[in-house]
């Protein structure tokens, strides 16, 4: 960029250099300039590139100058017409968890087929009870307790609504019950079977209570850890519902401080405030704490509807980032201009607020047409004033350096000519990087609002952890249509504002109160302070300082150290997420969570898996074979019951308990052909039979078309990103089996492939972005040492966070990722515009590096703190997501404020090419073109 103004001309900064620098040989320039005898090929399309970009932004300038009105209405029409796209805003693509994850996948693929068969939607809530002071609750005061608060769910109502209008229900043989998964599965019986008052349910507390309360201590405990058989004849899987302390070694002789329940409401997992299941939840909560005081243990819950909250509580530190957003404008506001009656710029600075919230509308419109938009990208203003921003301080600086021109029309075409430039290679590669992000497989960083974590409770059931996030794929196709906009409208409307505010300057009116003229103008502020302080910094101070050898080379080894210590924690990053990380402190969800790692924490890693055999002659005897091999319980027989992940006793499979019904005890025992379906149809009016029918699913001609069976696995031996070994693992075992059209499903399979692939997606991302960013710099000024200089920026920023990361125990998962990705963006700013500064100056790389940092280090310090003040506030946020955003964005600006602001004009001091001119005045020349 080239300004050459009364303040900060050529002449005035080899001044300054000289005398400055007396001391240092080598620093003093011995010719002015350092332009080749024939320039290059390279050389001529760079400075054909920069002319022609000036050329058009000064007529741009020039048009808007004579005509700022009518470019204002034309911004807001062009808004107008592009907000269109609002009327196709779509709040949720319907694909749920499938944003989070890679598309095309086997388990998605997979789990549609199942899908197509099967429907069932439930919604868990979870209660564990634990013993005053870890007493044993392996008692019968302890199982009656745990009853009391099951009749606490059976009492709940809701407008109407009862737990039996909700449950989910199962039947086996006569009896019609609600789904509950505890120890009281155990003890319910048959024989003092009550029924619920609706005449049709049978009542699980009721019947359970009347049984235990014929049972002593040592009956309760034998039935627990001696029988483990539950009332349908099913292995209970004890240290799912019975705790043991955290660190102890197994089940300790029959006792247990806590015990785990499971109750199940039908419904889907969105439903949410206002729902009958959603508000039935709440109020259940709500009484079974109050229970909890009247107990001689303690209740800790954990409804599905808690978890829903959590991901709205994600959001109660949104007026806290807006607040931050206002402190921002603030400041814009009061260094704009300068601060006196006539000098401020505040209207001006609204103005240019006013232009990113148009561009905010209309990129909600054009992405809401292309269906990329979705209520999660609400927060994108904040992006948006921290990129957009830049922009209007560096046209404000570039207008200010020509206040020798008189004619207006005029002094905004050679501004616009020499910010045009700058803030065109920034708009770009930011956009371009942002855009070129988006072909990441996975969709999620979407315009969806919820993703979910699920997490296993129980054999055959979850429960899903719903919280919003930022997404990685569309939201950084979002953000680089944003920046594009926004690029138009600074470019455009603010420029057009920026043409009033200086006629008004022009006739000395006052800012804000324009009717009012001042009589007797002053040249300082209201502090007493002159105009352009901080440039007189850089100018006088901070180039001088920062271009002497002892500085340049405490830089250089302050960056490669910095780069060591980072490499080294960079690879030594683990994919981590702590699954209470969202909720709030001291909520009940929050609590119950903390409960679970003491005396649950070796379930977290226990996933259900369902095996799904589809279309296939199922009454052929070898395939029965086959069948009977892949669901044999003896793991030296079985093909599921020898893999290495299978949870032991978990395997619960219809054909089993068909076989089991017909007498088949050995392997290579089938029923007739003939007789298959007959035998199959009288095992489906048995007890065992009923209960599974729900796994089946027959044709039109009643005949078998799927089925599912059920199992758990175990992965605790794996980390995050290597679990992907124990799906292929449990692949491999079915498919041994050769039960054709047979394979494993679990939703969880869908989070083992995206942790499986986050690492590659990240690296992808990131070096899509910087290559990005290094071609459109190269595209944009036609010089490769000058890009590869400018990539320096980002690439050391990048690096230097990963490193930080490990070192500062900062998590790394998606929300940091989506940090990263944005990161590239955020810091090109800084290491472009000084580039940009760079090749726009005239005489030796010294005297340039002092220029670039004299003309574009103020606006580049005023962005960098306005977004540090609009992010920083973020210190006082509460939440797990605002947290990491806040800790990542100082990161972000810290790093790209060093590397941007010193690391590159030091590189460039020593390494920089040939600028764009070789005098002063060359410029001004192209601009007359």
């Amino acid at each position: 960029m080239v300004v050459e103004p009364e303040e900060v001309s050529a002449s005035d900064i080899k001044k300054v250099t000289s005398a400055s620098l007396s001391s240092e040989d080598d620093n003093t320039p011995k010719r002015s300039v350092e332009k080749n005898a024939s320039p290059d090929f390279l050389a001529r399309l760079s400075k054909k590139l920069d002319n022609t970009s000036r050329t058009l932004f000064f007529r741009l300038g020039y048009w808007i100058g004579k005509r700022p009105l009518r470019t204002i209405a034309l911004s807001f029409i062009g808004v107008a017409i592009a907000s269109l796209g609002l009327f196709n805003y779509e709040n949720n693509d319907g694909r749920g968890q499938r944003i989070w994850v890679p598309e095309g996948t086997s388990s998605g693929e997979n789990l549609d087929t199942r899908d197509e068969y099967f429907d069932d939607s439930f919604r868990i809530s979870q209660v564990i009870l634990v013993g005053k002071d870890d007493a044993d609750v392996a008692t019968q005061e302890g199982v009656l307790e745990l009853i009391s608060i099951l009749e606490v769910f059976e009492e709940t109502s809701w407008e109407g609504y009862g737990y039996y209008d909700l449950c989910n229900t199962a039947a086996y043989g006569d009896i019609t019950y609600c789904v509950v998964n505890s120890v009281l599965n155990v003890f319910f019986d048959e024989e003092y079977v009550v029924y619920a008052d609706d005449g049709t349910n049978v009542s699980f507390s009721r019947t359970t209570r009347a049984k235990v309360s014929t049972l002593t201590d040592e009956e309760i405990k034998t039935a627990i850890f001696d029988s483990a058989i539950t009332w349908t004849n099913d292995p209970f899987t004890t240290d799912l519902f019975v705790g043991e302390l955290s660190g102890s070694n197994g089940l300790n002789e029959r006792y247990t401080p806590a015990f785990r329940m499971n109750v199940l409401i039908n419904g889907s997992p969105s439903d949410s405030t206002g729902s009958k299941e959603y508000e039935f939840e709440k109020v259940a909560e709500k009484n079974v704490l109050d229970l909890s005081d009247q107990l001689s243990s303690t209740a800790y819950v954990n409804i599905f509807a808690a978890q829903q909250d959590s991901g709205a509580d994600q959001a109660d530190d949104v007026p806290l980032l807006l607040f931050g957003i206002m402190l921002a404008i603030i400041y814009v506001c009061m260094t704009m201009g300068h601060l006196n009656s006539v000098d401020s710029r505040v209207g001006l600075a609204i103005a240019a607020v006013v232009g990113i919230l148009l561009a905010y509308v209309a990129m909600i419109g054009v992405c809401s047409l292309i269906s990329w938009y979705g209520p999660v990208h609400q927060l994108l203003p904040l992006l948006l004033v921290a990129i957009g921003i830049d922009d209007a301080y560096v046209i404000v600086t570039a207008f200010d350096e020509t206040s020798d021109i008189s004619d207006t029309p005029e002094r905004v075409g050679r501004a616009l000519s020499r910010a045009g430039a700058a803030i065109t290679v920034t708009s770009c590669t930011n956009s371009f990087a942002f855009l070129m992000g988006g072909t990441t497989q996975i969709p999620a960083m979407d315009g969806s609002p919820y993703g979910q974590v699920c997490f296993f409770v129980v054999p055959y059931f979850m429960y899903c952890l719903t919280f919003r996030l930022l997404f990685l794929r569309q939201i950084r196709l979002v953000i680089g249509v944003g920046i594009f906009l926004d690029f138009l409208l600074q470019a455009t409307f603010f420029v057009a504002c920026l043409t009033i505010d200086s006629r008004r300057q022009k006739h000395d009116r006052r800012d804000l109160f324009c009717c009012s003229v001042v009589k007797n103008r002053s040249t300082k502020n209201i502090f007493g302070f002159e105009n352009f302080g901080l440039k007189r910094f850089f100018k006088n101070t901070f180039a001088p300082i920062l271009l002497k050898k002892v500085t340049a080379f405490f830089v250089i080894g302050l960056t490669f150290a910095l780069f060591g210590i980072s490499i080294s924690g960079t690879v030594s990053l683990e994919l981590t997420f702590q699954d209470d990380a969202l909720f709030k402190e001291g909520s009940p969800i929050a609590e119950y969570w903390d409960v679970q790692e003491v005396y649950f924490a070796e379930t977290s890693n226990i996933f259900p898996v369902e095996v799904f055999t589809g279309q296939l002659d199922y009454a052929n005897e070898n395939n029965q074979r086959k069948m009977s091999i892949l669901f044999e319980s003896d793991p030296e027989i079985g093909a599921i019951s020898s893999d290495p992940f299978y949870k032991q006793n978990t395997l619960n499979s219809w054909y089993s308990l068909f076989r089991e019904w017909g007498n088949l005890t050995d392997p290579t025992d089938v029923f007739p052909y003939d007789s298959y379906y007959e035998e199959l149809s009288k095992f489906l009016l048995t007890e065992v039979g009923i209960s599974i029918k729900d796994s089946l699913a027959f044709g039109e001609d009643q005949k078998l078309v799927a089925t599912l069976s059920y199992l758990a696995i175990d992965t605790s031996s794996e980390d995050l990103d290597m679990r992907i070994d124990v799906k292929n693992s449990i692949e491999e075992s079915i498919d041994s089996a050769g039960v054709p059209n047979s394979f494993p499903v679990s939703r969880f399979f869908l989070w083992f492939e995206r942790d499986a692939i986050l690492y590659q997606e990240a690296l992808q991302i990131l070096l899509i972005a910087l290559a990005v960013v290094f071609v459109v710099t190269f595209l944009m000024i036609g010089n490769v040492r000058a890009s590869a200089i400018t990539l320096l920026g980002p690439c050391f920023s990048v690096i230097d966070m990963l490193g930080l990361m490990y070192y500062f125990s900062i998590d790394f998962n998606t929300v940091t990722i989506i940090c990263l990705a944005l990161s590239v963006g955020l810091t090109i700013d800084f290491s472009s515009h000084i580039t940009i500064g760079f090749m726009s100056s005239v005489g030796s790389r010294y005297e340039r590096v002092c220029g670039g940092l004299t003309h574009l280090g103020p606006p580049l310090t005023h962005a960098g703190i306005t977004t540090f003040i609009a992010t920083g506030i973020l210190v006082f946020s509460t939440t797990y997501v605002f947290k990491l955003f806040f800790k990542m964005f100082m990161m972000i600006i810290a790093f790209g404020m060093f590397h941007g602001l010193v690391l590159v004009p030091v590189i460039l001091w020593k390494f920089g090419p040939d600028g764009f001119f070789e005098r002063d005045g060359d410029f001004k020349e192209e601009e007359d073109k």
